[in-house]
């Protein structure tokens, strides 16, 4: 018997429809934790700069006030700039006193203020068209202030430095999780498959049941609707056999008369008595 599929059936893969569905749950799983992970890592580390700037500007505005009263005056001559280079990338501070004269600054500072405000507190600025954040704040005294500026370049390269290190983690995951969703799915279907060859070994005689053991419940109502069409086709296999054997038993009893009849009238000597046996 040959099975004559229609043209327009479309045939599918559920292997490969499951692969592609986990892949794309799993890579949109990673995709969206890797943004909420990122923005609030990119929030807390914002918080963490600015407490980190903050506490250095108090640090310093300690050391500014004990130099103070050491002196008794403080003048711009008496403070030199620092000489420290790596402060001219991540950090620059001036201090200021009441009469807003620039007492010190570090190398790198301008000789104008970094912030423009009178009130303590963070804020933003622009330097050499560079956007800053900073922070002010004054002694308990209120007469040196000190002004904090970094730049937000410096907190950017450190994001972006998590951001690539979260990407490279994830391009290092995701083939192996893709590769233990197809060997997963791989091995699970091993037992459709085993299942389907029992089925495909067996002969028109061979109608035993197809054994449930090792296969998934899912597979189980499909096997037992394969068992109970070999049952089914058993039983039938048996009605046709036994009324086969009756009906040979019903007419061998007419054929063994015909037969001997057949044989009475090839015994008869001439056509006349032919026709008596025949009837």
């Amino acid at each position: 018997m040959t099975l004559i599929l229609d043209k327009n059936t479309t045939r599918w893969s559920l292997r490969r429809a499951l692969l592609t569905i986990l892949l794309s749950i799993t890579i949109s799983v990673w995709v969206c934790s890797g943004v909420i992970i990122y923005i609030e890592s990119d929030q807390e580390s914002q918080e963490l700069f600015d407490q980190s700037l903050a506490e250095t500007a108090h640090l310093l505005l300690t050391l500014a006030d004990h130099e103070v009263e050491e002196r008794m005056t403080l003048s711009a001559n008496q403070l030199a700039e620092s000489n420290v280079e790596e402060h001219n990338q991540y950090l620059l501070f001036q201090i200021w006193d009441q009469n807003k004269r620039l007492l010190y600054k570090n190398t790198g500072a301008p000789d104008l203020a970094i912030t423009t405000s009178n009130l303590s507190g963070f804020g933003w600025t622009k330097l050499n068209g560079q956007l800053w954040r900073t922070y002010s704040v004054w002694n308990s005294s209120h007469h040196l202030q000190i002004q904090v500026g970094e730049p937000i370049s410096h907190r950017k390269e450190i994001s972006g430095r998590f951001a690539y290190k979260l990407l490279l983690f994830a391009v290092l995951v995701l083939p192996l999780m893709a590769g233990a969703i197809w060997w997963s799915i791989n091995r699970l279907f091993r037992v459709l498959r085993q299942s389907a060859d029992e089925v495909a070994k067996r002969t028109p005689n061979d109608l035993r049941k197809v054994d449930l053991a090792g296969a998934p419940t899912e597979l189980h109502t499909l096997l037992n609707a394969i068992n109970q069409l070999f049952e089914r086709v058993s039983n039938a296999m048996e009605q046709e056999q036994r009324f086969t054997a009756n009906a040979s038993h019903e007419l061998r009893t007419p054929l063994a008369a015909i037969k001997t009849n057949l044989q009475v009238i090839q015994r008869a000597r001439h056509d006349e008595e032919r026709q008596q046996m025949a009837y």
